[in-house]
């Protein structure tokens, strides 16, 4: 289903802070806008990521209390920080690169 989403150019909206609260993730760093899009991260090798469009977005900021800037800077962290094992999963590098695609992926979204 995800290759179909990703072919008919649907864009996914992620709230990170409200997923992360309001349901079963534990962790930003395991969001599914990774599974959804992980071009930068994967360096282009995950065949089986269908490459969605995403964007970060915030939920109800009364609620919530978060922002935009706040909610891409707790996923770039995450990512940062991100480890298998002893390694870390991303570079910093690619963590930014991935941050700007979504941001980019967003702005797109924002004025179709």
């Amino acid at each position: 289903m995800q290759f179909q989403i990703a072919h008919l150019g649907i864009y996914i909206e992620c709230n990170p802070t409200s997923n992360l609260l309001i349901s079963k993730l534990c962790c930003y760093e395991k969001h599914p806008i990774i599974k959804f899009y992980n071009s930068e991260l994967c360096q282009g090798q995950d065949k089986e990521c269908a490459q969605i469009n995403v964007s970060i977005n915030t939920d109800d900021q009364g609620v919530f209390d978060t922002s935009l800037e706040n909610e891409y800077a707790l996923m770039a962290y995450a990512l940062e920080n991100a480890r298998l094992k002893n390694d870390f999963l991303y570079s910093s590098s690619d963590v930014y690169k991935w941050i700007d695609a979504v941001r980019k992926m967003g702005l797109q979204q924002r004025f179709k």
